[in-house]
Formats: structure tokens, sequence, C-alpha cells
């Protein structure tokens, strides 16, 4: 399945975590829905050709930034509540700045899905787990 990814947008930890006690779980971008799997995760390449264009450790790189010299670690998520994300990690000058993206066929304002996080039961979209 070919994906066409919103705007790389700066990361609100308010929209992106529920925070319960000790533990943190992760929201979908879209609907705050908090059940989700890794897809994959891969190195996106910056454009500087000493610091960029070297994989992370257990990642194949994939993609480009033009807009950053330096290498990105992207981890992609698909949420049982039907939408995917993407969590980016892009080092910049000595700070990682962490990003979200997510699929653009999900507007984060007006979502296009019957996906409603509470409660989720009433869920028409098909998800079946993978394996």
């Amino acid at each position: 399945m070919t994906e066409l990814w919103s705007r790389e947008e700066p990361l609100d930890p308010s929209a992106m975590f529920d925070v319960d006690g000790f533990e943190t779980r992760l929201l979908c971008p879209v609907c705050k829905f908090d059940y989700s799997h890794l897809r994959e995760a891969f190195t996106r390449f910056g454009t500087d050709e000493l610091e960029g264009g070297h994989a992370y450790p257990g990642t194949l790189g994939k993609g480009t930034a033009p807009e950053y010299r330096r290498d990105g670690l992207v981890i992609v998520f698909d949420g049982e509540c039907g939408h995917a994300w993407q969590l980016i990690v892009q080092h910049h000058k000595g700070n990682n700045f962490v990003h979200v993206r997510y699929a653009a066929q999900w507007n984060r304002k007006t979502p296009t899905c019957s996906a409603d996080p509470q409660p989720h039961d009433d869920c028409t979209l098909p998800w079946k787990p993978s394996g």
C-alpha cells in the first residue's frame, strides 16, 4: 500500500502520550486511540555527504530529508483505529527534535473514519492483526 504522508509537524506531547502513573502510552495523533502496532523503523538520510547518509545500526536507509544535513530515525505505527503515523527523531545541530507525520488521507481536525476513542467498540474500520 502506498501512503501519502502529511507535512512533518512538531510533536505535541499532550496529544501523543497518555501518562498513567509510571507508564506512558503512545496515542494516535488523529483520534487519540491507544492501541497501535509497530510497522517498521528506518533511517531517513540527511543531505550532508560527511554527516548524513549513514543508516543507524539495525535499520535500513529509506528516503531523504532534503531540509536536514543529518540522518533521522523514523518509526512507523499502524493504529487499530485505522490510522497510520510516523514518529520521527531528527538530529539537527546537536539537538534531537521529535516530529510526527500521519497518513494524509486523515485530517486531524476532522477525522474521516468512524473511530471514536471513547468508546471504541463501535468502530467500523476493518483492522486485522498481521501474522
